[in-house]
């Protein structure tokens, strides 16, 4: 269709429109000035200077109105078949790709600091930030502790809690009064009681809420 287009537009330019006009234009706003050539008779131009000129102007408006319809005629014409529907709604845009600052690494660090509870985009670029750039020399040590803790923690065969071995601290304390139990939800709840000091008895973490609704009862 952009060659049919070319070609018309080519067409049009050399598209001459003949008009004649004996009476004045009723609007002439579209032309400043009207000149005419020298060899016509000065004579005729004193005495009736106005009437040409009112009808030059007419036969260009006139010619002007007529070439306009034509072009538009003619652009129908090969416009017509590329119809678009009136629902269309047609959304261009382009951006061009925005680039990190950070690299990927830095940027993977901190999506893996970011899903820990408490932190957000902030915290965890902060926490990234002073172990990459402020205190690097906290890494390897940080990296060591977590991969040991990975590697020996564990949930203690008795109570829940934590613990490096089949028992926690707790439950191979033998000065622990076996015979009262503290359910806690989780361990930091069992943490928060045992800092107190006033409770000497055992535990018994759940790591969840027991809810026979959804199927977390006792026995699980």
């Amino acid at each position: 269709m952009q060659r049919g287009i070319e070609a018309l537009q080519t067409q049009l330019e050399a598209k001459e429109i003949e008009v004649t006009s004996g009476a004045a234009p009723s609007n002439s706003r579209s032309m400043a000035r009207a000149s005419f050539s020298p060899h016509l008779d000065p004579e005729f131009l004193k005495e009736d200077a106005k009437v040409v000129a009112d009808t030059v102007l007419g036969a260009v408006q006139a010619a002007a109105k007529q070439a306009k319809e034509y072009n538009d005629a003619e652009m129908q014409k090969v416009t017509s078949a590329f119809q678009v529907p009136a629902s269309c709604d047609f959304d261009f845009r382009f951006s061009s790709p925005k680039r990190s600052a950070m690299t990927p690494a830095f940027e993977k660090l901190q999506k893996h600091l970011k899903q820990l509870p408490g932190l957000g985009f902030r915290s965890s670029e902060r926490i990234a930030l002073h172990l990459l750039v402020e205190k690097p020399e906290q890494l390897p040590a940080l990296v060591e502790a977590l991969e040991e803790a990975a590697r020996t923690v564990r949930r203690c065969t008795r109570c829940g809690n934590l613990a490096e071995g089949e028992l926690c601290g707790l439950c191979a304390d033998e000065r622990r009064d076996r015979a009262v139990v503290c359910v806690v939800e989780h361990v930091p709840d069992l943490v928060a009681v045992e800092r107190s000091g006033a409770y000497r008895g055992s535990y018994h973490v759940l790591h969840g809420k027991l809810s026979p609704i959804h199927g977390s009862a006792r026995s699980n």
